[in-house]
């Protein structure tokens, strides 16, 4: 007999296997479902959240390791469901049989994440609604026949700090009603992409595309005419590389602060100084053929302003006013940059460009020192 007082999730939660697929969502990078659509730190796994979600809308029965089989073929975390799994990974290759009999981190490796199935078999299903007395053939229709059981209307999935979408966009999914806010406007402009871009039909996707790329098109063209975006030889600008600069307090001069002079590993780009009779350093991008010494000369090391004029070392606690940096002021809403007596200043140093002909290749603004 079923008993919807309780919840699968209160009783027993395969927290091994959801963790394996976890990570193993994790480690797909950008292939991730919503990583596309812009980072967000913490966000949670989708697999994660759907274990979560039906772990809250399972009830539980007399029988604890039939509601451990059906929680696992709902999540196609089973042998059926990693066997289809497996088998739509490797769809392309004739004859590939999903192994059997094997540990299910082997099986693991060969198989597609949940979410890149339509759900469970045909074969999984029947015991799945025999054991929930639902007749659900999707996933969709389960979390809404379950809702229906327990709190006698579709499942009503909220969340007040929304952050990257998951807890909404997964739940929105599997066909619940979903609610979600956050103080971040970032955070809302995310999940609402996550709803209303990867959430739409292919003829709403095509539609907001064509809206978007004349949207592109026409800041693209503002902003060229402007002349602010690219260089002289008509090289885009990708990445601006800014640091702090503060005036070391035992000689007088500006010094950039840098905790790693190194600005690309891969192409060996450092920075090098060179005095100016202002008082200030002059900053040059050169290639080093090692790069294993280099940052011995970082102007920032162990929370310390080391100077490259004078090489007297200065705590930056110290410059910044002790440890609740009385010297430092807050900035208005009208301040976009720092005022002249500021104890921070901003100051831009590298710029990396992408090359107008050649695709995809990267390149820096590059001074050598004359």
């Amino acid at each position: 007999m079923l008993d919807y007082s309780k919840s699968f999730i209160e009783e027993q939660f395969p927290v091994a296997k959801v963790s394996k697929e976890s990570y193993r969502e994790r480690k797909a990078g950008r292939s991730q479902t919503l990583t596309g659509l812009g980072k967000w730190w913490g966000r949670k796994p989708l697999i994660l959240v759907r274990a979560a979600l039906f772990g809250a809308l399972l009830p539980v029965s007399d029988d604890k390791k039939k509601d451990k089989e059906v929680f696992l073929r709902i999540l196609t975390m089973d042998y059926d469901g990693l066997r289809k799994r497996a088998e739509f990974q490797n769809s392309k290759k004739k004859d590939y049989v999903a192994p059997w009999g094997v540990t299910y981190e082997t099986i693991l490796n060969e198989s597609c994440r949940p979410e890149e199935i339509d759900g469970p078999s045909e074969e999984s299903w029947k015991v799945i609604n025999e054991h929930l007395e639902t007749n659900a053939t999707t996933l969709q229709e389960l979390a809404q026949q379950l809702g229906q059981k327990r709190y006698g209307h579709i499942p009503r999935i909220g969340d007040c700090f929304a952050g990257g979408g998951s807890n909404v966009f997964e739940p929105a999914r599997m066909g619940c009603d979903v609610y979600g806010s956050d103080l971040n406007p970032l955070a809302g402009v995310l999940t609402w992409a996550d709803l209303n871009i990867l959430g739409s039909s292919k003829e709403e996707l095509a539609e907001l595309q064509e809206f978007q790329e004349k949207v592109f098109d026409a800041v693209c063209a503002e902003i060229d005419a402007m002349g602010i975006e690219r260089n002289e030889e008509g090289h885009v600008a990708k990445y601006y590389l800014y640091c702090n600069e503060t005036v070391c307090p035992e000689c007088g001069y500006k010094v950039p602060m840098l905790p790693s002079l190194i600005v690309s590993k891969k192409e060996r780009l450092v920075v090098q100084f060179e005095e100016r009779e202002d008082k200030s350093f002059a900053m040059h991008l050169v290639r080093a053929k090692d790069l294993k010494e280099v940052d011995k000369h970082a102007t920032v090391q162990k929370n310390a302003l080391v100077c490259p004029h004078c090489h007297k070392t200065t705590s930056v606690t110290a410059i910044r006013g002790g440890e609740d940096g009385a010297y430092l002021r807050k900035w208005e809403k009208s301040d976009f940059v720092p005022r002249e007596d500021d104890i921070y200043q901003e100051r831009l140093y590298a710029i990396k460009y992408v090359h107008v002909k050649k695709k995809g290749k990267t390149i820096y603004c590059l001074r050598k020192k004359p």
